[in-house]
């Protein structure tokens, strides 16, 4: 559709005739017929055959472009745009901009800088990039000259604010029980110790933080190795006796890591600048997957036997210890995972897979695969068990394609049995792969991981394939717990015993530590037993729990302030609970009724059963040290991950 017609000719001096798309002059004795209605032909029939009908237009036209624009009138007309202009002609015009007032400190604009580089993760040279002091040079220019943003400031308040939470978190760690996560790895050729702490706070919410992500730049000898962790312990006024768990993988490298620790001068926080080269050890080419995900080597299970020892020692070698080491639930599921996968046949068949994949990968069948919808063939990375459980899945929606297509490419083959062989993997990968993702979060504590565990060794069972058969068999272990009403039923009479031993011993450390803690006695236990009708009768790792579980018996007060053991033992006739209960929402609603096990609950249930959090620091430090910002240096980049591991400024 053409241009609105804004001449006037055709309305004052024609009539058109839309049969034979002419104009006929109405001009007396013209009648002049001309073909289409150009305005601009039109007109140059009216200048030549009628000069006074042609004045009479120009004074018209002349009159139009002198009137305002309608309202409804399209402002990106050409008449509208030549009356603006012949408007404009008639005044002078000022364009006034528009300014806005912020109501900000000088330190809220620091710190926002602050954070841009820290947990926005952007380079240092953003800050004097044009753009942005375009943005924040207005904003200095009202503080006035004294107040400057650049680098060097920047980096300043980095440091304070990191040296902040230092603070902040030595006087919340104080005189409670900690357990930390260890775990190393290496970035940009720097060694890197990863250090997080986790506890129960006072509204019964498990505390992540992060200690530090220290470089070790030195001669990997014992004493340094011991000295690094010290110097972390000592920064945060943590003393040895606050250690009640250490978490980390069981890699080579971390076991040797905990039994440098075992000289006694550990816990003075000095070391001596001699070296030990029976104890020289290299930890540069540690890298964080390979640590979650790599085969255990062979001397790893008589190591773990002694693991626990050498950390006892190291952070209590004069007192009878209490610190125990977790062996990362995640990565024990990994190495369960990873045995069970030798067996020859699954290997064959891996194998067998893994060629045809990467004939379905090729830009042949990729085009074919694209057309008939369907997705692109995964591949899997060795050791990483998981990549081949994705691999096989995804292996299984391209059946059908394969089948179609054996007979024109032969490599595309597979046999039926080797088909119905892949579907068993991948029943019998599939509940692990659940488990492994419910173990990936933030603060999984024992309960959690048992409760998983439990459940994973159910649906193994369930499984008839010899993959199923070999995982469970490497599932020899499990976790126990005696202030879980929920599993308390299951233990046996010996672990119960070493349970309540233990539990006592850490009574007695959290008086040393707290003085705070209330002394011990006992009451009359609210049974909040939960009734049949509110169990899952039809969940069976409910069933096998209850039916494991002992009737209760009463529990009276004793007016003469009983000891911590006799406290726990009058907890061992506890009625059950569902697995599913909110444990720490049933000691905050019992802390009142048994306030001895509440603050034991506290120190238990917050036991890290992985490090997870540590690799995820690790993934920050990938971020944050990346080849654009390998030169920072150590102390920046630990007071950088400090503020990014805790998520604050």
């Amino acid at each position: 559709m053409g241009r609105k017609s804004t001449n006037p000719v055709e309305k004052m001096f024609f009539l058109y005739n839309i049969s034979t798309n002419s104009c006929i002059c109405q001009v007396s004795r013209c009648a002049s017929s001309i073909k289409g209605r150009h305005s601009a032909t039109l007109e140059r029939h009216v200048q030549r055959i009628h000069p006074k009908q042609y004045e009479e237009l120009q004074e018209r036209k002349k009159m139009s472009n002198e009137v305002e624009t309608p309202e409804n009138e399209d402002p990106t007309s050409s008449s509208t745009k030549q009356a603006s202009i012949n408007t404009m002609k008639h005044f002078n015009l000022t364009t006034v901009k528009k300014t806005i007032r912020v109501n900000m400190e000088y330190q809220d604009l620091l710190d926002g800088c602050t954070e841009m580089v820290t947990n926005n993760g952007r380079p240092f040279c953003a800050v004097d990039d044009s753009g942005f002091r375009k943005i924040i040079n207005p904003l200095l220019t009202q503080f006035g000259p004294e107040y400057t943003i650049n680098v060097k400031n920047v980096k300043e308040n980095i440091v304070t604010k990191g040296n902040q939470i230092i603070k902040n978190i030595s006087e919340d760690v104080k005189g409670k029980l900690l357990s930390l996560k260890l775990d190393c790895v290496t970035r940009q050729n720097r060694s890197i110790l990863g250090i997080n702490v986790q506890y129960m706070d006072n509204n019964d919410y498990v505390v992540l933080k992060t200690l530090a992500m220290t470089q070790i730049d030195v001669k990997h000898t014992s004493e340094n190795l011991k000295h690094a962790v010290c110097e972390v312990l000592k920064k945060f006024k943590i003393s040895k006796n606050q250690i009640f768990s250490i978490t980390c993988d069981n890699a080579n490298n971390l076991i040797k890591l905990t039994r440098i620790l075992r000289e006694p001068d550990a816990i003075d926080y000095t070391y001596s600048e001699s070296d030990d080269s029976e104890s020289d050890i290299d930890i540069d080419n540690v890298d964080a997957n390979d640590v979650t995900d790599g085969e255990p080597d062979s001397s790893q299970e008589m190591e773990t036997s002694i693991l626990e020892d050498v950390m006892l020692e190291a952070l209590a070698p004069d007192s009878e210890p209490l610190t125990k080491c977790i062996r990362c639930s995640a990565h024990t599921v990994q190495c369960c995972v990873i045995d069970a996968l030798k067996i020859e046949s699954v290997q064959e068949l891996l194998k067998k897979v893994k060629s045809i994949v990467k004939k379905l990968r090729t830009r042949t069948f990729m085009v074919k695969l694209k057309k008939k919808g369907l997705k692109m063939p995964k591949i899997d990375i060795e050791p990483r068990w998981n990549t081949s459980y994705d691999m096989l899945d995804r292996f299984l929606e391209h059946k059908t394609f394969c089948k179609n297509k054996e007979d024109k490419y032969p490599e595309l083959k597979l046999d039926e049995c080797d088909w119905i062989a892949v579907l068993g993997i991948v029943k019998a990968l599939k509940p692990v792969k659940i488990a492994t993702m419910e173990l990936q979060g933030r603060t999984v504590n024992l309960r959690t991981f048992y409760s998983v565990w439990c459940k994973l060794r159910e649906s193994l069972v369930l499984e008839t394939s010899d993959l199923a058969m070999s995982m469970l068999n490497q599932m020899n272990k499990r976790h126990t717990m005696y202030l879980d009403p929920s599993y308390q039923g299951i233990l046996t009479v010996d672990a119960k015993q070493q349970a309540k031993l233990h539990l006592a011993k850490t009574w007695k450390l959290l008086g040393h530590l707290n003085t705070n803690v209330i002394p011990a006695h006992v009451e009359t236990i609210n049974n909040q037993n939960l009734s049949d009708d509110d169990l899952d009768i039809t969940d069976s790792f409910e069933s096998f729990l209850r039916s494991h579980s002992s009737t209760p018996t009463a529990t009276t007060s004793n007016p003469s302030a009983p000891s911590i053991e006799t406290i726990l033992e009058q907890y061992d006739r506890v009625p059950y609970q569902s697995y599913k209960l909110d444990i720490m929402k049933y000691w905050t609603t019992n802390k009142h009724i048994m306030p001895e096990l509440y603050e034991l609950a506290k120190v238990l249930m917050a036991i890290p059963a992985t490090q997870v959090s540590v690799e995820r620091c690790f993934s920050g430090l990938k971020f944050i040290l990346s080849d654009l910002r390998s030169t920072m240096s150590k102390d920046l980049v630990e007071h950088i991950m400090v503020i990014r591991g805790n998520n604050k400024l």
